[in-house]
């Protein structure tokens, strides 16, 4: 899961290139079969809904943890750290391990979400730019 941030980038860039580099060619076929088939609009305004809710998501989740790049760093190191130890705790006492595993397990979402605070500005500008290039294919 490490890097299924970084994943999620990608996708939405394809997406938002192809999106943008086709919309002309897409449009007009659009239109044609919206005109057939009117659910196709609400399809679209569903899809345009469901990215405005994940755009809107992701800066409320990272708003409150405005951490420049070298707190981001540090945290980061803070997490590995924190995880080498509580590993070998776990190794020490085994008959806390139950224990160990719960609390190795912040750090992981630790790390995870410095990794989204890293790409949230790419990720929030390509959600927008989907969101503008559906509008544009509805106009």
């Amino acid at each position: 899961m490490a890097k299924l941030y970084e994943e999620f980038q990608v996708i939405l860039g394809d997406v938002q290139t192809f999106l943008h580099s086709h919309i002309t060619q897409i449009q007009p076929a659009f239109k044609s079969l919206a005109g057939l088939i009117p659910p196709l609009n609400q399809l679209v305004d569903l899809l345009d809904g469901l990215i405005a809710k994940l755009h809107d998501t992701l800066v409320a989740l990272t708003a409150n943890t405005p951490l420049t790049p070298d707190q981001q760093a540090i945290a980061a190191e803070y997490a590995k750290q924190a995880q080498a130890f509580l590993r070998g705790a776990k190794t020490l006492f085994p008959e806390r391990a139950a224990e160990i595993d719960a609390v190795l397990a912040l750090p992981v979402v630790a790390d995870e979400l410095l990794e989204l605070i890293g790409i949230k500005s790419q990720v929030a500008d390509l959600l927008t730019a989907i969101n503008a290039d559906l509008a544009t294919l509805k106009a």
